[in-house]
């Protein structure tokens, strides 16, 4: 999740033979592949097949950074003020590549073939091969990383070049993922880019499949409870010794926050002062529950928050978790234990979870760090319920190359897993969250259309987008266009259907 970027919502289709697996109100799920050739970073004496596959690899990187653009989303008649890009690509799998030489060039050649699947904005889709099942495109690539990196790739070649990327994420490591050859022509043409011709084929028809509500307030595991965990991660964790005020500034303690502010203030939850108090809440069903974190605590020296909520509606229970902790999840000899823990435990016992922060380079969730962590401190493995109906919403940045295909290994049925093709915005949280947990929690008993569901919190964002991005004079104005137009926020958000 980042704070500076406007979210793009792509919910696509992966299919079976009747209707696709991945939805998107605004975006369509493509298969794609194509073969390049670029000038490397390594000499031109390099002879191994790894140097070279590494090399394929990290060029191939970079259309996260070609598709992540706000411009070229508006060549195709997007408000550029709304995308952050046009399309959001799952990890490219290069399928082959080789080095070869070229006369009198110190660095090595490579030519490489790719295929992966992509989210792209319904409408380029429609610009680029109609209503054909497939079709080809050409898209600029670069040819030559030299003239751009230095020879280790952590430094430009060129100052200049840090124009061409975002001004938060600027530095040479970053720009594969954030440079933009929409708006630096120069690196979408001859002598650093080239065309290259992408096969693309769509995955699947549309589907109407719909939000599991039915499912999730029956039986669902847990007897007549519902149960919903809810992670913030911090946007920039406070340093040791940070006052409570200063946490309180930070993105992420305000995501904390609005959870909190939405279940009791919205939703009539009642916010539980401790253990006891939620055992009586609960009284002989508290034992469906398997608790692993505090049911309540607020640590600031150690920036780490836990809150239980509870609310009864005739037969039916919910209950409420929500935490707060810094979320970077890294593999290390003295793991932070909180986010594996808590993270165990909802998938335990969770109906719906939702997960708000940053993405790490598909670090924060990933379960290999995770199951690591656990296993240093003895706890068993995560458990993913073959029986129990799940949805689960990954509020970060390309959540959907990250970790809808490493969640659906583990657990092929019964998850319904929203993700993001492109960045996702700390600023739109708490839209986001109110329109994850009306899907839940609002009196309309009905099932509703994912599509229609996803299409509401893109709406529901609109608002958020223009307090946070435009002067207050102009709100209102702006706001108003906007609605006219029926434009919304769209950050490729897309929901994987068993």
């Amino acid at each position: 999740m980042k704070r500076t970027f406007f979210i793009l919502l792509l919910l696509v289709g992966l299919c079976t033979e009747v209707f696709p697996r991945t939805i998107s109100p605004s975006g369509i799920e493509l298969g794609y592949e194509y073969t390049h050739q670029f000038r490397s970073l390594l000499p031109a004496n390099v002879e191994d097949e790894e140097s070279v596959q590494e090399a394929a690899a990290f060029h191939a990187a970079h259309l996260f950074g070609l598709f992540h653009s706000p411009e070229g989303a508006e060549a195709h008649g997007y408000y550029a003020d709304l995308v952050e890009g046009f399309a959001g690509t799952k990890h490219p799998e290069v399928v082959r590549s080789r080095g070869f030489q070229k006369a009198g060039d110190p660095y090595l050649w490579v030519e490489y073939q790719v295929k992966a699947k992509m989210l792209v904005l319904r409408d380029v889709v429609t610009d680029w091969i109609g209503e054909e099942k497939g079709g080809t495109v050409e898209l600029p690539l670069l040819v030559d990383l030299p003239a751009i990196y230095s020879d280790n790739g952590e430094d430009y070649r060129k100052k200049k070049w840090k124009r061409c990327t975002d001004s938060h994420y600027s530095t040479a490591v970053d720009f594969s993922y954030f440079y933009n050859p929409f708006r630096c022509e120069e690196l979408s043409a001859l002598p650093l880019a080239a065309p290259a011709k992408f096969k693309i084929e769509r995955l699947g028809k549309e589907s109407s499949a719909r939000f599991p509500k039915k499912e999730l307030l029956q039986d669902n595991g847990n007897g007549p409870l519902t149960t919903l965990y809810f992670v913030a991660g911090f946007d920039d964790t406070p340093a040791p010794g940070s006052s409570a005020h200063e946490i309180h500034q930070d993105a992420g303690w305000k995501t904390y926050a609005s959870v909190e502010r939405l279940l009791t203030k919205k939703y009539g939850f009642k916010k539980m002062t401790s253990l006891a108090e939620l055992r009586t809440a609960l009284g002989s069903d508290f034992s469906r529950l398997e608790l692993s974190t505090p049911v309540t605590l607020v640590h600031d020296t150690q920036r780490r928050y836990f809150s239980t909520f509870v609310k009864k509606a005739g037969k039916q229970i919910y209950v409420a978790r929500s935490a707060l902790f810094d979320t970077h999840n890294e593999v290390r000899s003295s793991p932070l234990r909180s986010f594996p823990k808590f993270w165990k435990e909802a998938w335990q016992n969770g109906d719906v979870i939702y997960f708000g922060g940053h993405s790490g380079d598909g670090q924060s969730v990933s379960l290999e760090n995770m199951l690591s962590t656990l296993d240093n401190l003895d706890l068993d493995d995560i458990v993913f319920q073959a029986k129990k109906k799940q949805v689960a919403l990954f509020d970060s940045c390309s959540s959907y190359a990250h970790y809808q295909d490493m969640y659906l290994k583990r657990k092929p049925k019964g998850l319904h897993l929203v993700t993001f093709g492109l960045v996702s915005l700390f600023e739109y949280a708490e839209a986001t969250l109110d329109g994850f947990m009306s899907l839940v929690l609002a009196s309309d008993g009905a099932n509703e259309s994912w599509t229609l569901a996803l299409r509401a919190i893109e709406r529901r964002q609109l608002p958020a987008h223009v307090k946070a991005f435009y002067d207050p004079s102009e709100q209102k104005a702006i706001l108003e266009e906007f609605q006219h137009a029926q434009a919304f926020p769209s950050s490729l958000m897309s929901v994987w259907v068993p």
